[in-house]
């Protein structure tokens, strides 16, 4: 199925405004402005006069036999939205980084596993969505993208209703990430690196994403934290079951943060959190926890969740 937009004027039918079709074959308006592929069925490469095209959806929902075949972004240089998802990719075409107004760029469940150096090209991107690809390392060209917003680049191992303890695999950061002031959501990411002591710079941080912290980096990452005065979401995982998760050291949490997730060895809850009255999410995996942790809990008004594993 294709689904077309351009733009809201009184004649839907000469502006293109949207248009929707089951056709494999639909004969596409050069003038469209907002495409969207479902499950395929259509040869792109046909299409390469989209000079107007300023969004670029395509999605996979039936598998990837039918997927779209894309080489070229040669021809759509006003694209400011780039959506791949599940596209069995495994290289990033060359020319997408030639894309100057692009914005959001989604890889989303694609099969790339490495990010190329052009990716500094992108000045104005602030989305890169990276979710259950194969990327381990982001290439140090990421730290060019000055006006980053997001940054989604975690992938889930789970299996049903069964959680591993390393359910979630992050990724390396390069050093010097503290540049990217602008970052407002950062999941998930290794915390074995000298990384933890950077975050402090990114006071802007809404969604914070950590992996792999050994115990040595609790104080660093306590100390990054006490700046983030927006911070709503927060997710820890120590090195792994036997590893102390020691985040014991706030002494000023971030008041808006709603969704806490902690998963490692605590031994004893940490008095913070009995301070964080906008919780709405609380999840404990593997905490060893010795005292009943349910009195620091009782006074959290908004609470709605609360899992203890």
């Amino acid at each position: 199925m294709i689904l077309c937009e351009n733009s809201f004027f009184q004649n839907p039918g000469e502006e293109h405004f949207f248009s929707s079709s089951v056709e494999h074959n639909m004969a596409l308006c050069n003038k469209i402005r907002r495409l969207s592929i479902y499950n395929g069925g259509v040869n792109f490469q046909k299409y390469k006069e989209f000079s107007r095209l300023r969004s670029l959806f395509i999605f996979s929902v039936d598998g990837l036999s039918n997927y779209p075949t894309i080489t070229s972004f040669s021809s759509l240089r006003l694209l400011k939205v780039v959506h791949l998802e599940n596209a069995s990719i495994e290289i990033l075409p060359d020319d997408l980084t030639s894309l100057l107004h692009l914005r959001y760029l989604s890889l989303e469940n694609t099969k790339i596993e490495k990010l190329p150096s052009s990716l500094g090209k992108l000045k104005n991107l602030k989305t890169l969505n990276l979710k259950g690809t194969f990327i381990r390392e982001l290439p140090v060209e990421i730290l060019k993208l000055e006006h980053l917003c997001h940054i989604m680049v975690y992938r889930c191992s789970r299996e049903g209703f069964y959680l591993p303890f390393n359910d979630v695999d992050g990724i390396k950061v390069p050093a010097g990430m503290g540049i990217l002031r602008s970052l407002e959501n950062l999941a998930h990411i290794e915390g074995d690196s000298g990384i933890i002591r950077e975050l402090g710079n990114l006071s802007q941080l809404r969604r914070l994403g950590i992996v792999k912290l050994r115990k040595e980096k609790g104080a660093d990452l306590c100390t990054s934290v006490e700046k983030m005065n927006h911070l709503c979401s927060f997710d820890v995982t120590s090195m792994n079951e036997e590893e102390v998760l020691d985040l014991h050291s706030i002494s000023h949490p971030p008041l808006p943060l709603q969704r806490l997730y902690l998963a490692g060895h605590l031994e004893k809850l940490p008095k913070w959190i009995a301070s964080l009255h906008n919780l709405v999410v609380v999840r404990l995996f593997w905490s060893r926890l010795r005292d009943d942790p349910l009195k620091a809990f009782q006074s959290l008004a908004n609470l709605a969740e609360l899992l203890l594993r």
